[in-house]
């Protein structure tokens, strides 16, 4: 896996700069928040999870995961067990398409 080297934030913004391309700009062409990519660019905050995590990376202020590494939550989704909840059923009460009135036929 070849990698490129990281940058920091000061780099990742002339980076931009040389490209002509606003933080904004590059946050909403790549699915990001403006406000987490400032954040990031300014040292604020360090990407260590959720979407900053995700902008880090695509800014090349962090390394991404491994090739074939499997996220920790995507393993836990798929092994969970999801119960299902059945509707309760009450013979005398009518039924209705809306809260309060009977159905119409």
């Amino acid at each position: 896996m070849s990698q490129s080297p990281l940058r920091t934030p000061l780099e990742a913004r002339a980076w931009l700069e040389r490209h002509g391309v606003t933080a904004t700009e590059w946050a909403r062409a790549n699915g990001f928040e403006p406000a987490v990519v400032y954040a990031l660019l300014s040292g604020r905050t360090h990407g260590r999870r959720g979407h900053a995590h995700h902008a880090a990376v695509a800014l090349g202020l962090k390394g991404g995961a491994p090739d074939g590494e499997t996220p920790p939550l995507t393993s836990a989704a798929k092994t969970a067990t999801t119960p299902k909840l059945e509707k309760a059923s009450h013979a005398n009460e009518p039924n209705s398409n809306f809260a309060g009135g009977p159905v119409m036929s």
